[in-house]
């Protein structure tokens, strides 16, 4: 059994349990009835598969899919920036993408040519988690336009 002390008790004592209105158990109970007996069925497809398949045909299959995932990375980390894109949006009026990637960048990009029309740099240290443009964005590129795309970093 785990204990817990100091901070990490204080924490879950100040935790304060408010019950939700009737729709969102309703909401949760019919996820349950729905997600469970799937859940179920997953599971024992993966035993059955455990117990019918090799474990050398199981590794065989596993570093297949790694290395689609690896050349997909690749692939996509090539077009977009030197590091990882962690993060993509299209503008609301669906000409411009902007893309948030691992190397602290945001760049915005033309549709459909995938022309890059911007980079913006300095505004984070790190990793770029996420950019989103404003709803009711209109795109210009001119510095004294209001803003349109917000970013956050990832610590």
């Amino acid at each position: 059994m785990v204990q817990i002390t100091g901070s990490a008790k204080m924490a879950l004592l100040s935790f304060r349990y408010h019950e939700g209105p009737v729709e969102l158990k309703e909401t949760r109970e019919w996820i349950a009835r729905f997600s469970l007996p799937r859940a179920g069925q997953r599971i024992a497809r993966l035993k059955e598969d455990a117990q019918t398949t090799t474990e050398s045909a199981r590794m065989a299959r596993n570093q297949e899919v790694q290395k689609r995932l690896k050349a997909l990375d690749i692939q996509a980390s090539q077009i977009a920036d030197t590091r990882p894109v962690s993060w993509c949006q299209f503008s609301p009026n669906s000409e411009v993408l902007a893309t948030a990637s691992w190397s602290g960048l945001c760049k915005l990009w033309s549709v459909p040519d995938c022309k890059e029309l911007l980079t913006l740099r300095g505004g984070h240290q790190y990793n770029v988690g996420c950019v989103a443009f404003n709803p009711l964005a209109t795109i210009s590129l001119s510095p004294s336009s209001s803003v349109n795309l917000a970013s956050c970093s990832q610590v």
